[in-house]
Order: C-alpha cells, then sequence, then structure tokens
C-alpha cells in the first residue's frame, strides 16, 4: 500500500499507487475468473451426465426392442410347433401350451402391450437447467428427434393390427365362463383358438414382426452412436456411469450375509432364503393358492439345498436340483357340493407336484455367478446377474433380499 505517512518523491508515489490498482485488479481477475472457471466446469460435468443418462435412455430402449424381437421368435416357434401337432396336442408339454396361451391372447384390453419408459424424456424436457448445460446444439437436436421418433415406432407397434394379439381378453373369459370351476383348460383353449385365421394370420406376420423390431433398435442405436461421438463419451465411460447410478450398495461381508432374507412375503407367495456359515444355504417357497372348490388358503411348500462362496463383490452359487415338496390343506374348506371336486383336484394336484420333483432331481446343478451388494444400514440385500440360458438369456436380473427381522 502507497505510505503516505513518509515523505517521498512524487514519481514513488505514483509508482506505488499504480502497482497498488493493479494488484487490486489482478486480485479480482483471479478471484471472479477461478470462480467462473469452477462454475463453468461444474456445469460442463452437469452437462455430459444429463447427456450419458439421455443416451442411457436409448441404450435401454434398443435392448428392450431387440429383447421382444427375441421373446417374438421364441414364441412364435412353439406356437407353430403345436399347430403342426394339434393330433397328439393332449400329451404336448403344460408349460409349452402356456407359452402359447400368453403368446396369442391379449390379457386387458384395455392395457397398452408394449409400454414406453418415459421417465428420462419427462425429466430432460421438464426443465430447461437440465439441458442447457450442454453447449451442443446438434447433440440437442438429435436427442429431441430421437424423443420423437421414439413416440412414432411405440405409437405403431401398440397400434397396428398385425401387431395386435389375435385372441381378446373377452374370448378368454367366455371360456372360463363354460367351465363349471371357472378355471382354464389349457389344452382345449389353444386347441380351439390356435386354427383361427386371426392366430394364423398373427404367426404369418412374425418374422416380419421380428425384423422391425431390429430395425427400430437399428434407428435408435444410430441416435447413440451419433451422440456418443458427438459428445465424445465413449464405452467404457457410459458403463461406468451406469454401474455408479446402479450399484448404490458397498461389497458385503460373509457375517453380514450369514442369516435368513426374504424375498417376498405377500397374502400369495413368501419366499427366503438362509444363508448359513457352513457355506451352505436353504431355500424356502412357499404358496398360499386358491381355488373355485375350497374356502381358504392350500399352502404348498418346496424346500431346495444349495452352496456358496464370496468372493469379493461376487456370491456364487451352486443351486442342487432335488428339492423336497409338502402340501398343507389344514387352512381349507371344500365349498358346498364341491368336495368330490376338491378331492380330485388336490390328486392331481399332488401327483403333478410329485412328477415335477421326481423331474427336477434328475437335472444338474445350477451355478450362478452374482454381483452382491448390501446397502448401509445392511438390512437390504441386490443380487445381479446375467441369464445364460432359456428366452431371457444374455439379460441382466436382479433380486433384492431384506433382513429378517
Amino acid at each position: 500500500m502507497p505510505k503516505f505517512g513518509r515523505d517521498v518523491k512524487w514519481l514513488a508515489m505514483l509508482k506505488e499507487l499504480l502497482m497498488t490498482v493493479f494488484a487490486t485488479t489482478v486480485s479480482i481477475i483471479l478471484t471472479f475468473g477461478t470462480a467462473h472457471y469452477v462454475d463453468e466446469k461444474a456445469k460442463k460435468a452437469a452437462g455430459r451426465q444429463t447427456a450419458m443418462m439421455v443416451i442411457h435412455d436409448m441404450e435401454k430402449s434398443i435392448e428392450t426392442l431387440r429383447n421382444w424381437g427375441k421373446e417374438d421368435e421364441t414364441n412364435s416357434s412353439i406356437a407353430r410347433y403345436v399347430l403342426e401337432n394339434l393330433d397328439r396336442i393332449d400329451s404336448l408339454n403344460i408349460d409349452s401350451l402356456e407359452h402359447v396361451m400368453n403368446y396369442i391372447t391379449n390379457n386387458s384390453d384395455e392395457v397398452t402391450q408394449y409400454l414406453l419408459d418415459e421417465s428420462c424424456e419427462r425429466l430432460f424436457l421438464s426443465s430447461q437447467e437440465s439441458w442447457k448445460n450442454i453447449d451442443n446444439a446438434s447433440f440437442i437436436d438429435a436427442v429431441h428427434q430421437f424423443f420423437s421418433d421414439r413416440h412414432a415406432i411405440f405409437d405403431y407397434i401398440n397400434h397396428s393390427r398385425q401387431w395386435k394379439k389375435p385372441v381378446s381378453s373377452e374370448a378368454f373369459y367366455r371360456h372360463q365362463l363354460e367351465r363349471e370351476d371357472g378355471t382354464t383348460d389349457i389344452h382345449q383353449f389353444v386347441k380351439e383358438r390356435i386354427t383361427s385365421k386371426e392366430v394364423v394370420y398373427y404367426l404369418n406376420y412374425a418374422g416380419s414382426r421380428q425384423q422391425q423390431f431390429n430395425e427400430f433398435a437399428d434407428v435408435i442405436q444410430h441416435f447413440s452412436d451419433q451422440c456418443k461421438f458427438t459428445m465424445g463419451i465413449t464405452d467404457e465411460e457410459l458403463e461406468q456411469y451406469v454401474k455408479a447410478n446402479e450399484r448404490m450398495g458397498r461389497n458385503i461381508k460373509e457375517s453380514e450375509l450369514i442369516s435368513k432374507w426374504i424375498i417376498q412375503s405377500t397374502d400369495d407367495k413368501y419366499i427366503c432364503i438362509e444363508f448359513r456359515d457352513n457355506h451352505t444355504y436353504c431355500q424356502t417357497y412357499v404358496e398360499h393358492q386358491v381355488h373355485p372348490t375350497y374356502i381358504g388358503r392350500l399352502d404348498l411348500t418346496y424346500v431346495s439345498n444349495g452352496t456358496w462362496d464370496l468372493r469379493d463383490d461376487t456370491l456364487y452359487t451352486d443351486s442342487q436340483p432335488d428339492y423336497t415338496f409338502r402340501m398343507d390343506r389344514s387352512h381349507i374348506t371344500p365349498k358346498p357340493d364341491m368336495e368330490k371336486q376338491l378331492e380330485e383336484y388336490l390328486k392331481a394336484l399332488e401327483e403333478s407336484c410329485l412328477e415335477n420333483q421326481k423331474t427336477a432331481a434328475a437335472g444338474e446343478v445350477h451355478p450362478r455367478a452374482n454381483f452382491a451388494t448390501i446397502n448401509r444400514s445392511g438390512n437390504k440385500i441386490e443380487l445381479v446377474w446375467k441369464e445364460t440360458d432359456g428366452e431371457h438369456a444374455g439379460q441382466e436380473q436382479s433380486l433384492y433380499l431384506s433382513k429378517e427381522k
């Protein structure tokens, strides 16, 4: 600061004044410049997070469309097999017939068949702040076009005649009314419906549906690739974003795992799994079943066993194929004049369950690697794995366990 208290020359005083002004100016520039730099960096980071959120939404839509195509391919193949073997339909596997029944029958005429998840779209469009941080006009234009095209795709597959399931929920309802006990004779229902013109038309169009599912996925894939390239976002960076947002827990310890965990507990089902300290586990499945022939609930209990091993963030389980089965009828009362039907139903049900038990015992051990995390309070576990068999092969599945109180 200028030293006004001393006898100095005016040139020296001027020099000190200039230095003071300069120092103050630099200080102001540094203060506001740094704040501006930090603010701009934060906005850029927020914009990048928003961009990855939208691109992840695109990737999910791509996966959904391709999976629908695979499901249609599997189900149409089963339906064609049944159609070609109508002469022995009564001997065909009941699971295959259930696949066919669900494939051709519309469960509800009021519910949209192919649901669109608009949560990300609404979040992006509802607030200007969510996309103003993205200083990239090409990206913004591509995102808006993606949202528009995706709506057009879903409107088409939900309203086009070739995509509508051929058997109405009303027809299914009428079939059940014709039966005294109000149940479904799957063999009879499929046999009656699968040869109709509507079902044959639906099956003939299956190949085209599957092709279009993949073509629609390709359209969205182009938007995803364009947006990643425009924003300089790599697949690895997007993968890290997904993991950071979907894996909110921490690695679980063995001491935390050893306990009984509830998978589901409702009026209809109770499912739990108990991990023991000797690295074995026991899973119990109880179905509280209702039926038109009785009042109350019939308890069907299945108990299976397996082994487990926890390494880092992965829980390895080996599920044994055999299981024990028991039926508890102590909580049911026959409806008036339906005692005979009840006994026939229980006999057929028990025979079917015992046959399934016998078939399962001849199977193989089912190993599975689960990405395992636990929440901060230690009372909830998330297990994530990829299916290796069946119609959901390659898809990521998740299961949530709650510690029994």
